[in-house]
């Protein structure tokens, strides 16, 4: 091998280690924070990794008509992350089919609500709203005792990093299988129809 290739062999090599290494940071990075968060605890406890993106609804979260009412807001006792993962273990709202028009994400997260409430869990339906698209999402929060409000989705029974504004709504076990950057986030209180209505954050 001529040296003016050696020369380019080592400089190859060294970019390799560099972009290693670098990779290695962010892996550790991204461990480091779900460690720091809590979200490796009882992990095994934990429903599994989706394999896929739930569908959203085919247009934005219909909303009450001012002279309609939704059903009162129960109140609950908190509960701990084990109690929701046992709930959501034993729920079987995620076998249900999507259909368009009929049975979409917001029917499949009112249905997972009125499940938890049945069985005396605190839960509410979240709506978002992404930028640049007119396609909205909704999903389920719990509040827990142990790591405060926690968000899964009803199709999958998967847990989402906790959304906010100007960030990706993203499954958490893997931080991928994400959709687009959240515009909005509502709190709904929503009726058998699929109708609903904003509420305080709980």
């Amino acid at each position: 091998m001529a040296k003016k290739e050696r020369r380019g062999a080592v400089g190859y090599l060294l970019f390799l280690v560099f972009f290693l290494a670098v990779l290695l940071v962010m892996v550790l990075a991204g461990s480091y924070y779900l460690l720091k968060n809590g979200w490796y605890d009882n992990r095994a406890d934990s429903p599994a990794a989706p394999t896929s993106l739930p569908t959203q609804t085919a247009l934005p979260i219909p909303t009450l008509a001012p002279s309609a009412t939704a059903t009162a807001e129960p109140t609950y006792e908190p509960v701990t992350w084990k109690e929701v993962v046992a709930f959501i273990t034993e729920d079987h709202t995620n076998w249900q089919p999507y259909e368009p028009g009929d049975y979409v994400c917001l029917n499949f997260a009112i249905d997972l609500v009125n499940n938890a409430h049945a069985k005396g869990l605190p839960a509410w339906v979240v709506g978002v709203f992404f930028k640049n698209e007119e396609i909205g999402h909704a999903f389920v929060a719990f509040k827990t005792t142990d790591r405060g409000l926690v968000y899964i989705e009803p199709q999958t029974d998967i847990p989402y990093i906790t959304p906010q504004v100007g960030q990706h709504l993203c499954d958490l076990w893997t931080g991928q299988n994400c959709f687009g950057v959240i515009e909005e986030i509502e709190f709904l209180r929503c009726d058998a129809d699929g109708r609903c209505v904003e509420i305080p954050a709980p």
